[in-house]
């Protein structure tokens, strides 16, 4: 957009003309510039003692907004509508050289536009940077969509990138690695290179020798492990890579309080088996002895593999996870806030004792509901309320 400083900014000597103009191009990102230089003017003025100073190096300069003038396609006919900035806006500012008075005087200034002046809607305003262009590359071998890359580079950069922007990088970036390496392969180099920078990298496979997980932990994951290995959280992602797989996500609690990742890895389904060698994966790569308790979501297939292999590590719900379903179960009650009232003061119940008593306290209140608790969730009541363990 043109800025009103450019008013503002008006040198007592002709000379000064040079750094405004520089000065001016930065200023006004969204203008056009048209210059007339000393060089050429001289070459019409036939008075030698007429001539401009060359170091002047411009006599007169034009900005205007990149949206100046009226609306003409450029096409011949084979590409209607071809695009322009060209909108009808008569923001103008039109500068010269004046030998008399030794200055720049400014002849016309019109800085009113008939559009929105809002930075990044020009293509030099959307431009990344070298760590920018990396970080996009990163981001499309990782199949991420377009739609979550111009969110991303709007909140941490500032820059609002349109899908066509997205699409030229990856087209960009298909001929600088051409069209014979594989994503197999683009993978395999990159776990080669993890492997080489001291990253553990396990593959396990099926019974049909397929991968079936896909175990990642650097160097700095397990120093954080080695830390803090008595509380471990396990969350499986959707599926929001370009193979469908779930990632597994391996966590601890630092001395913040903070969660903070120890280990990734990536399995072809949510099946116990497949489960089960991912849990033998890490207890085989870390120190467990220290381990006291898993927090998991709500998945049942985990639930039975931890309880295989780590019996003597108490296996908490996720609170989170186990009031958003009790939530969505009493929806289905007469008494929804009642029933939801009661179950979120179930996950605070301290004694097993208390469970077991809820058929008694609450008869005729919800049948359907009370027997699920009562055949389900009251087994297993020490992973999801405080009877024993807190739950996270």
């Amino acid at each position: 957009m043109l800025s009103p400083k450019l008013t503002f900014l008006i040198p007592e000597s002709g000379r000064a003309l040079n750094a405004f103009v520089d000065y001016s191009c930065e200023l006004a990102r969204g203008a056009r510039l048209i210059r007339k230089s000393v060089e050429s003017k001289n070459k019409i003025i036939k008075d030698p003692n007429k001539a401009y100073p060359l170091d002047w190096k411009y006599v007169s300069v034009v900005f205007t907004c990149k949206q100046y003038g009226q609306y003409e396609s450029s096409s011949k006919g084979l590409r209607k509508d071809l695009s322009t900035y060209r909108t009808g806006c008569e923001a103008i500012i039109k500068l010269s050289a004046n030998k008399k008075k030794q200055g720049i005087v400014i002849t016309q200034a019109v800085l009113d536009h008939n559009h929105d002046t809002k930075d990044h809607k020009y293509p030099q305003d959307r431009r990344l940077n070298e760590s920018q262009a990396a970080e996009m590359k990163d981001l499309l071998d990782l199949k991420v969509s377009s739609a979550q890359i111009i969110d991303r580079f709007q909140a941490q950069h500032d820059i609002t990138l349109t899908h066509s922007d997205v699409r030229n990088h990856r087209q960009r970036i298909r001929k600088k690695t051409g069209p014979d390496v594989s994503e197999e392969n683009q993978l395999w180099q990159e776990l080669q290179v993890l492997a080489e920078n001291g990253t553990d990298v396990t593959i396990a496979k099926d019974s049909e020798d397929k991968m079936s997980v896909l175990f990642i932990q650097t160097p700095k994951m397990k120093s954080t492990w080695q830390q803090y290995p008595q509380t471990l959280f396990l969350d499986s992602t959707y599926k929001v890579n370009s193979r469908n797989m779930p990632l597994f996500v391996f966590m601890t609690c630092d001395g913040d309080n903070s969660g903070v990742v120890v280990a990734y890895a990536l399995v072809v389904d949510e099946k116990a088996a497949t489960v089960t060698q991912v849990i033998d994966i890490f207890i085989s790569k870390n120190d467990i002895t220290q381990l006291s308790s898993v927090t998991i979501d709500k998945d049942f297939s985990e639930m039975k593999a931890l309880k295989d292999r780590l019996p003597h590590v108490d296996i908490v719900l996720c609170k989170f996870h186990v009031l958003k379903t009790f939530e969505e179960r009493a929806k289905k009650e007469e008494r929804k806030d009642e029933v939801f009232s009661v179950l979120k003061d179930m996950v605070n119940y301290i004694t097993v004792h208390q469970l077991r008593n809820m058929n008694s306290i609450f008869v005729g209140w919800w049948s359907a509901l009370r027997n699920n608790l009562s055949y389900i969730l009251v087994p297993i009541g020490t992973t999801w309320s405080l009877t024993g363990q807190g739950v996270m």
